[in-house]
């Protein structure tokens, strides 16, 4: 009578020649007198696998997985099990266990093996979905003015701000779903059905109702869902890339129908030396069936991007946009325009990696008025924002990473209502790969 080690060698080795007839024979005499034997289970997944028939490979992978009793055992029993739903077709499926095959990988080569094969996977999934969430105390939650004196140019011509428009602390939850599904595609071309949702939630500290007794959480709530359209194509002898997207979406604020949103955009993208890339881009869009009878809005924008990867790695990226609003309604007509530059270090320092960013922006309402009053020279206003990001690598767990973000923004207006100072700190998570 041989020993389960014994066994469980043979088994091995017809896997290994793939004799699955022979394997699976081995593994059902082990797992008659031990049931809960991972290996049998994983020799079991792979001969099936061997023998095309995945469907039936998929559980036992996961038994293998259930019973594991080492990181090993568990790293194996995932891949199999991301393989056996691969050949099925399905991706997300394949992606989720290919996370858990990296989370439960024994060291660096195994780890690195894992992220290959989620990205492998990703690659030729035909759906994909982002995820992302974070939650931010903040002393402005709602965009509120830092004076309760509504001042134009210095002059207080038009009274006191009610409560709601002045700064509120609280917390702001964000969390958002990017879906993408591919249509049609080549080595040159691709075609994506693309869908959004963005939700922002409030929550009013007892300090903020107090300031504005009359006002509810949900007035500061938003949510925006779109559904588009993106084809891409290669183009030009640089790597040249060129990508059209259209979409449609509909906003929500305070929980009734704001207005629709209708966008269009076209970007080109090519190789600016060994490391260095710039992309072109334009959006039109517009802002139509405001629920409060509000006047269309038509947005026109151009925009320049560079980025490119030092000697040590680190990534170093630019951007300049400038963008023209116009409607009927004086109070929404815009030019704007703004710089960001943002740096990321390739390199952890310690336990966290580290990124930020700052910007600066200028916006011009030409024809804006306070009730009756215009205010000479147009609406001017002046934002300078900054923040830091810290990726908490040592929490990393199936390839997500907890993140805390530090944001600082002020913008100075000639109309105080906009003149406003905010502050938060927001967790949240992002994909490592």
């Amino acid at each position: 009578m041989a020993t389960l080690r014994e066994a469980q060698n043979l088994a091995l080795r017809a896997v290994a020649a793939g004799q699955a007839e022979t394997a699976l024979a081995l593994a059902d005499a082990i797992l008659a007198q031990y049931p809960r034997d991972s290996f049998a289970h994983l020799v079991r997944a792979t001969a099936l696998l061997q023998a095309g028939q995945a469907r039936v490979a998929g559980p036992e992978a996961r038994r293998a997985f259930h019973y594991a009793q080492s990181d090993t055992q568990r790293f194996e029993a995932a891949r199999v099990a991301a393989l056996a739903a691969a050949r099925q077709d399905r991706f997300l499926v394949a992606q989720f266990w290919m996370r858990r095959a990296m989370q439960a990988a024994p060291g660096p080569q195994q780890k690195a093996s894992a992220v290959i094969g989620f990205r492998n996977v990703r690659q030729a999934a035909r759906a994909a979905v982002q995820l992302s969430f974070s939650v931010a105390p903040s002393n402005n939650v709602n965009g509120g003015s830092s004076d309760r004196y509504n001042v134009i140019d210095g002059v207080p011509l038009v009274g006191v701000l009610s409560g709601s428009a002045l700064a509120l602390p609280g917390t702001v939850a964000r969390g958002s779903a990017r879906l993408r599904y591919r249509l049609a595609g080549d080595n040159r071309t691709q075609t994506d059905l693309t869908g959004a949702l963005q939700l922002t939630r409030v929550h009013l500290s007892d300090e903020a109702h107090a300031k504005a007794p009359g006002v509810d959480d949900a007035d500061f709530g938003s949510t925006y869902a779109e559904l588009g359209l993106r084809h891409a194509r290669l183009a030009g002898p640089r790597g040249g890339l060129v990508e059209t997207e259209a979409e449609l979406g509909r906003v929500w604020s305070g929980g009734t129908r704001s207005h629709d949103v209708a966008r269009a955009s076209l970007s080109y993208s090519l190789s600016a030396g060994k490391t260095a890339r710039m992309t072109y881009s334009g959006t039109i869009q517009r802002q139509f069936g405001f629920a409060d009878g509000r006047d269309d809005v038509d947005t026109g924008a151009l925009a320049v991007s560079w980025q490119t990867a030092l000697a040590n790695r680190d990534q170093l990226t630019a951007q300049l946009a400038r963008s023209t609003s116009l409607s009927d309604n004086g109070q929404a007509e815009q030019t704007a325009t703004t710089l960001t530059l943002g740096y990321r270090k390739a390199a952890p320092l310690g336990p966290v990696t580290l990124g930020g960013r700052i910007s600066w922006g200028e916006e011009h309402y030409p024809s804006y008025a306070v009730g009756f009053i215009g205010v000479p020279g147009g609406r001017q206003d002046t934002r300078l924002a900054a923040e830091i990001d810290f990726g908490l690598t040592p929490l990393e767990y199936m390839g997500f990473v907890p993140t805390v973000t530090l944001t600082a923004e002020q913008t100075d207006s000639n109309v105080s209502r906009f003149t406003t100072d905010e502050v938060s700190l927001s967790i949240g998570f992002r994909s490592a790969f």
